[in-house]
């Protein structure tokens, strides 16, 4: 399970390397945006690293393939008895470059666990971070105190009202010399300094200004969603620049809103530069906190302040559709694409299984399989038809359509029974749990089986079993379609894998049983 998160988190963590890189890059080159544009740019960006996963449940998944799987053959025979074992053979050779290719995944797949270790560490610790910031965001102001001055609560309610701002905001005087800031994700507070009720008029002002632009546009809410994803991606140096240059970005919106609002640059700078001198934010509150004297660049900020070039204009919805738009077109394709290489992840080489006398073992790593002492009737491990015979027409995984030379991903592989009307027999001891049948005849059947396993049989005829039948493996439970070819699939966990090894089980029995004789 943790091995399954980790490697959803490295493949969202590649492709969001890739929208992270192109905004970046925008931002690099377009000097003439302004701050607020490439705040909301850089914003968005991060947080599609969380849109991505889920876009990709949502959105039909397409698998790059790395390489095409072995093709295998039953040699058909009229009677089990004459003519076993049953042997596989092998219709097409794999280039030796794909052999090694293979030997190579399952070397590197047994360090997935440790890299999952590494990452759940940093994640909780992250994570810890990032709550003891918050928790003491709730402490705070309890050793503060509401602001007593009325000019000040009157300054307060007009720059609100001025700005557009109808949720309820405290002012508090901490007895400590911190940076004056924003705290509290549904109910802000501004907590100023202990000597604050010394501050000029134009002080005041300005530091209420700044931090009522951070509560318009619920920075301190957006910065937790940030540092959660900092927290998951953490070993992604690109999500770090990208969140660094964010901060930056955002202290320089706020600072464009409040010179758009009519306070003059250099007024401002004077103002910012005092302030910055004067006080520092305590570090245990940056990851819930957002102060006027955040550490973004002093020297370049204050030169953006007073520099003409740089738009004072506030960010329009029209800007945030078009951003909004920009990202998707970047998400969408990428969410359509498994980066991470399918029909890979289960073969003969990444799956053992040691067969006893009358039990089995199977280990696996992806998708994680250890079970021990299973006796085979327990688990889908028989050929799906009653007599040895047929042909597996593809294999699992990526397949290269004859007819159009494309690339096709199969969960399933179609068996040809070479004749019409042959039974179909439950591959394992399980439980009838759907049966659906279509207006001309033909049936899916899922039986259920222990220890997560499934075996779905599809396009077949006159079936023999109803939903909620118990089965024995070798049960006949419907028969082949006219055109002798049915679809057969196991799942565990509700997760397709390669049906070839476990039918091997059963060939494997046959001639143990046959060298006995």
């Amino acid at each position: 399970m943790l091995n399954d998160i980790f490697s959803v988190i490295m493949d969202t963590s590649l492709k969001g390397t890739l929208i992270i890189i192109t905004i970046l890059m925008i931002c690099t080159f377009g000097k003439k945006l302004s701050s607020e544009f490439k705040y909301m740019f850089l914003l968005i960006s991060v947080i599609s690293l969380i849109i991505l996963p889920l876009s990709a449940v949502i959105a039909k998944s397409y698998s790059v393939p790395v390489f095409q799987p072995l093709q295998y053959s039953v040699n058909e025979e009229s009677d089990i008895n004459e003519n076993f074992p049953v042997k596989f053979d092998i219709q097409e050779k794999p280039l030796e470059a794909q052999v090694e290719n293979k030997a190579q995944y399952t070397n590197d797949n047994k360090l997935i666990p440790y890299f999952t270790y590494i990452w759940l560490g940093g994640f909780i610790l992250f994570i810890l971070k990032m709550l003891v910031g918050i928790i003491g965001s709730f402490v705070f102001p309890r050793n503060a105190v509401p602001v007593s001055q009325q000019n000040i609560s009157d300054l307060l309610e007009n720059l609100k009202q001025g700005i557009g701002i109808k949720r309820r905001v405290s002012l508090y005087i901490c007895k400590q010399s911190i940076s004056p800031m924003t705290i509290g994700i549904f109910r802000h507070k501004i907590v100023v300094p202990f000597h604050a009720p010394e501050w000029e008029m134009d002080r005041w002002r300005v530091v209420l200004l700044h931090e009522l632009f951070h509560v318009k546009r619920k920075d301190n809410f957006l910065q937790i969603i940030v540092g959660i994803v900092s927290a998951v991606y953490w070993l992604n140096p690109f999500v770090w620049i990208a969140v660094k240059w964010l901060y930056r970005e955002r202290e320089g919106a706020c600072d464009n809103s409040v010179i758009a609002y009519g306070v003059t640059p250099v007024a401002y700078a004077t103002q910012l530069l005092e302030i910055m001198k004067l006080y520092k934010t305590p570090g245990v509150w940056n990851s819930a906190a957002n102060s006027i004297a955040h550490s973004a660049k002093a020297e370049k900020r204050i030169k953006k302040i007073l520099s003409s070039n740089e738009s004072q204009q506030l960010f329009g919805t029209k800007r945030l559709i078009f951003i909004t738009i920009f990202i998707m077109c970047l998400i969408v394709p990428l969410s359509l694409v498994n980066i991470t290489a399918s029909g890979a992840n289960i073969s003969f080489g990444l799956m053992s299984i040691d067969l006893n006398d009358d039990s089995v073992n199977i280990t696996c790593k992806n998708p994680s399989v250890d079970i021990r002492n299973v006796r085979v009737e327990e688990i889908p491990s028989r050929w799906p038809l009653i007599y040895y015979y047929g042909s597996i027409l593809n294999g699992f995984g990526p397949n290269r359509d004859p007819a159009t030379g494309k690339i096709v991903n199969m969960e399933d592989i179609k068996i040809d029974v070479l004749h019409n009307g042959k039974p179909i027999a439950a591959t394992a001891n399980g439980r009838v749990v759907s049966k659906y049948e279509d207006s001309s005849g033909r049936c899916r059947i899922t039986i259920q089986h222990k220890y997560g396993f499934a075996s779905v049989y599809s396009d077949i005829y006159r079936p023999r079993v109803r939903e909620g039948d118990n089965v024995s493996q070798g049960d006949v439970i419907g028969f082949a379609a006219i055109n002798h070819i049915f679809s057969y699939k196991i799942t565990k966990d509700g997760k397709a894998i390669d049906p070839i090894p476990f039918i091997n089980i059963s060939t494997r029995i046959i001639e143990r049983n046959h060298s006995k004789k």
